[in-house]
């Protein structure tokens, strides 16, 4: 977005549409001035004594409305003529906790209704107004539909400045306020509460009421130049000019690794459908955690990528004599079904590679749903050709992102299985490699849904045999966790001899995990090992026996995971071993 304003009315074109004829840009109008109720009050008094010197001293506006949103039960709007009675209101109605709905991705935010009730309200000017809101809650249901409020925005020439905080108290989704600002001629900016008081001098607060500029260009790459519509300034003066970076909230380490996140099933198009279907199945019946409040899903290695689909509320309980477990919703299933395995789709040789790392880097783009602290489960068929994955990594790591490939030992096409294993250890992954028909049985032995919390990842380099020391391990708290292990990359298994990796506590609790020969520790499919381990609380120490029978070397993935957690014992996010 960038936006030029002009404080004063000389020379100034009149480009409105011919909808409303009952003002120019000229008329005198209201100023709006709305705030959530889920952000501190303090912050919203300091917002209000900059926004009243606007709306009071300026000519433009004839009545100044003030009113919260986000609050039960909700607050009409209040016009004013006088400064006092308005600064009343608002100190009168300041946020309120006990008046909040409860926290959550569901809660949907009343932004755009309170948009709508200005809209429809007959008590003061509606053509030209101006309006400055204040958002701490995302949306999870863009009600009313973005397209009707454009429309009627558009008819009254009204322009809205929102400023949205990057840390929301609910919902997941706040693209559509943004959308809706880019295409009435309003502003959305991001700023971290914090920041608010001192960025609402930066924005556009309309003491500069007439535009007379306004280009949303989109920026199709990382670098570049593009040539805009030419700007014809209609008079000698200053002007206030503004522009936004990016179209959401900056991401990256804005997430822990409790917070409520994104699950992606994905697979390729050149798998058997009976696979698919088989291996989501086994995903969804068992308990899949509660840590993973959305879901989405795709099917890549197609000649025209498909879209993602999301689903919010994508879990619904079935009920058991004795209890209840959460199983995804009938959408989530119809979903999947609807985009199998389709062989028409399919690329048309096997030198082409596959999609699946521009599909994860599409994926991190998206903002629909949660993308920090995501996890990606995915079904591969075809190897990629690209072996540069730099760039894939950084983006991945910023965002907490991790995945779990299920690899065929049977490609349809591509050359570079060993990029998907790469990736996996540079982002604490996992990648292993199964015959088609072990996959199904795999499935289980495997990280996906159940056991979301990491706590210990290291990819040691072995070459023959010998000992390796590892970093230790800190277990906090008594109880059962999910160990896995690789035992070989994308290389040939009959090489591996031994490869036995055992923690020892404090009070010599011990962790195995590997295989010894045509013997396994936990439970043996393809290149990896997995399977429960009851440890006590404290410290292991970390060593691994290995032994080939060719002297290549390889990296091997060890992940060990939780299923739960106590509050006063959070997860970390595991460091990554580079």
């Amino acid at each position: 977005m960038v936006k030029f304003f002009l404080q004063d009315y000389q020379n100034i074109h009149k480009v409105f549409f011919p909808a409303d004829t009952s003002c120019d840009p000229t008329t005198p109008t209201t100023y709006l001035f709305a705030y959530s109720n889920d952000f501190d009050p303090e912050l919203v008094i300091s917002v209000w004594d900059y926004i009243k010197n606007i709306a009071f001293n300026s000519t433009h506006y004839s009545q100044v409305g003030t009113v919260w949103f986000d609050n039960y039960p909700p607050v009409n709007i209040t016009f004013h003529t006088d400064e006092g009675n308005a600064t009343a209101f608002v100190l009168a109605n300041l946020p309120d906790p006990s008046l909040r709905a409860e926290p959550g991705a569901f809660v949907n935010s009343f932004i755009l209704i309170t948009i709508q009730i200005f809209l429809e309200q007959t008590e003061a000017p509606v053509c030209g107004a101006r309006l400055f809101m204040l958002g701490k809650h995302y949306l999870s249901v863009s009600f009313p539909p973005i397209d009707d409020l454009v429309v009627r925005l558009r008819q009254h020439h009204v322009i809205t400045t929102f400023m949205i905080s990057t840390v929301p108290y609910g919902g997941f989704n706040i693209y559509p306020v943004y959308d809706l600002a880019t295409r009435t001629n309003g502003f959305c900016a991001f700023n971290d509460d914090e920041d608010i008081p001192d960025e609402v001098g930066n924005v556009p607060a309309f003491y500069n009421p007439y535009l007379v500029y306004a280009a949303n260009p989109t920026i199709p790459g990382s670098n570049g130049t593009a040539i805009l519509p030419p700007f014809t300034v209609p008079s000698k003066g200053f002007y206030w000019l503004s522009m936004t970076s990016q179209k959401d909230v900056p991401r990256g380490n804005d997430c822990d690794p409790w917070t409520e996140t994104t699950f992606l099933f994905a697979y390729s198009n050149d798998i058997d459908s009976g696979i698919v279907q088989s291996q989501w199945h086994s995903l969804a019946w068992p308990q899949i955690s509660s840590h993973f409040s959305h879901f989405a899903s795709i099917r890549f290695d197609t000649r025209t990528s498909d879209d993602f689909s999301f689903h919010g509320d994508w879990r619904f309980f079935f009920s058991l004599p004795f209890s209840s477990i959460p199983i995804p919703s009938r959408d989530v299933n119809a979903s999947i079904m609807a985009h199998l395995p389709n062989p028409s789709l399919s690329f048309s040789t096997n030198t082409t590679g596959s999609d699946v790392f521009k599909m994860i880097d599409r994926f991190l783009d998206i903002n629909q749903v949660p993308v920090c602290g995501s996890k990606l489960f995915m079904l591969v068929k075809r190897y990629p050709n690209e072996t540069d994955i730099s760039q894939l990594v950084s983006k991945m790591r910023k965002y907490h992102c991790t995945f779990t490939i299920q690899a065929s030992t049977t490609p349809s096409g591509g050359y570079h299985p060993e990029s998907l294993y790469e990736l996996a250890s540079k982002t604490n992954g996992f990648c292993v490699f199964d015959t088609d028909a072990e996959m199904k049985y795999s499935l289980g032995y495997i990280p996906s849904c159940f056991n979301p919390y990491l706590i210990y990842a290291a990819n040691p380099y072995l070459s023959q045999s010998g000992q390796l020391v590892l970093p230790p391990m800190t277990v906090p708290e008594d109880k059962s966790y999910w160990s896995v292990m690789t035992f070989q990359d994308n290389g040939r298994l009959y090489v591996v001899n031994k490869v036995l990796l055992v923690g020892v506590g404090y009070n010599l609790q011990t962790l195995r995990l590997g295989v010894t020969g045509s013997s396994s520790w936990a439970t043996r499919y393809g290149n990896h090992v997995g399977g429960w381990e009851y440890l006590e609380q404290g410290v292991y120490n970390m060593t691994l026996d290995y032994d080939y029978s060719e002297s290549r070397g390889r990296r091997i993935q060890i992940r060990i995971f939780e299923t739960q957690f106590r509050s006063d014992k959070l997860p970390q996010w595991a460091p990554y071993d580079n």
